[in-house]
């Protein structure tokens, strides 16, 4: 998943004000970071037309000078100027677009902003941006753009970006990584063995009926989850794919993570034994070591 600097916001008019919210911003990236730890996140900066990276961004203008926030990172404590070197170092070794990339953006409209190429850009790549929000109008989730059902997901210091962090996920193009990011899960050594080919886990309702067993905190109903026996981690859970008879055997670890050990998969009709399906993904998650 690529994160675009968004070059276009204005100057914080105090230093206060500049330095809350790019520390802001800070936390929101490294909280990204953290959550999609096992997805990769480069940076892209522009240098089109005058835009500046971070490091030269003008982060406060007063009557005076302008500040950038290299410039005023010595006022802040030593917590907060860790953040602020974090956010600049990430986008200092990240990659760099040009006019000659841009040549070919059309001119959209961001809604009640204007043209923005840069952001213009990003949203045609299905990535996301990164902005200091020293205006208003920039502290808004999804940028939208004119007459296009186009958005842009955008992080710029709120609080709750599992909206992000789910976007980055269903970036994934293997199906079995994101159902690992996604669901918090890990697969035992041998899960997958009795699984079908990855493209068809979605066609099957793998994800579906698995937010739906998340969503109720993977509550043993006997119709969609059953409890088919015992591990050292927990109860051994069935999820129960009704239609086409897929079943995933799985233990969920409250406040642990992986949150969800994957020992095996079944379908029915295909002569194999449940039963047996069963002992060896008990086996395969007793013998998991990954604590």
């Amino acid at each position: 998943m690529e994160i675009y600097f968004n070059p276009y916001s204005g100057a914080a008019k105090t230093e206060e004000e500049g330095l809350n919210l790019a520390i802001g911003t800070a936390d929101a990236l490294i909280k990204l970071k953290k959550e999609c730890s096992g997805i990769l996140l480069s940076s892209i900066i522009s240098k089109a037309d005058g835009d500046l990276p971070p490091s030269q961004f003008v982060l406060v203008r007063n009557s005076n000078s302008d500040f950038t926030i290299s410039s005023l990172i010595y006022k802040t404590k030593n917590a907060e100027r860790d953040k602020l070197r974090f956010l600049l170092n990430y986008f200092n070794t990240g990659k760099v677009i040009d006019n000659d990339d841009l040549i070919n953006t059309d001119g959209w409209i961001l809604s009640d902003i204007g043209p923005a190429p840069v952001l213009e850009f990003a949203a045609k790549n299905n990535a996301i941006t990164l902005t200091i929000p020293t205006e208003e109008v920039w502290r808004v989730d999804v940028l939208k753009f004119d007459g296009r059902p186009n958005i842009l997901h955008n992080l710029w210091g709120q609080k709750d970006i599992s909206e992000i962090i789910n976007y980055c996920i269903d970036s994934l193009q293997n199906s079995q990584e994101r159902f690992q990011h996604k669901f918090d899960a890990e697969f035992c050594p041998g899960a997958t063995n009795s699984a079908p080919d990855t493209k068809l886990w979605e066609f099957f309702g793998y994800f579906k009926m698995m937010e739906r067993a998340q969503d109720r905190d993977y509550y043993v109903d006997g119709d969609l989850i059953k409890n088919v026996g015992d591990t050292k981690y927990g109860p051994l859970l069935e999820l129960r794919m009704q239609g086409p008879g897929h079943r995933i055997f799985f233990v969920h670890r409250n406040g642990c993570s992986p949150k969800i050990l994957i020992g095996g998969f079944y379908q029915k009709g295909t002569g194999s034994s449940q039963n047996t399906a069963i002992q060896d993904a008990k086996m395969r998650i007793d013998n998991y070591i990954g604590d």
